[in-house]
């Protein structure tokens, strides 16, 4: 016999397997592994170009952001605050460079994941 928090522990990774994570969220993960791998083909062109450093900050970024694509899938939670971190990055790293669009589409990217949160928690 189990008790009521097993129950409400199985009922929860039951609800993640069978609803699966939004289509927008499908379709940010998507983004997420592009992302990625322009990535590591830039940490490949600052190898060749030897710029270690950037290859180095490249390849942990692609890395990053190819992880939370694939949390996200799954609908883990650590992969939604993972996706918030990187959001937060984005957006210093534009409003430092100067682009506001940055700041906007981190911005509504982070509200949509606000709202597409449930399969999360």
């Amino acid at each position: 016999m189990c008790s009521m928090d097993e129950s409400s522990d199985r009922q929860t990774d039951d609800r993640r397997s069978d609803d699966g994570p939004p289509a927008g969220v499908v379709l940010l993960a998507f983004v997420g592994w592009l992302i990625a791998l322009v990535q590591i083909l830039g940490a490949l062109v600052a190898v060749f170009g030897g710029e270690l450093a950037a290859a180095l900050l490249l390849g942990v970024g692609a890395g990053s952001y190819a992880v939370v694509a694939w949390g996200l899938v799954v609908t883990r939670l650590w992969a939604w605050i993972g996706a918030y971190v990187l959001l937060g990055i984005n957006a210093v790293g534009g409003l430092l460079g100067g682009s506001l669009v940055s700041l906007f589409v981190s911005t509504i990217v982070g509200i949509y994941l606000l709202a597409a949160r449930e399969p999360f928690v």
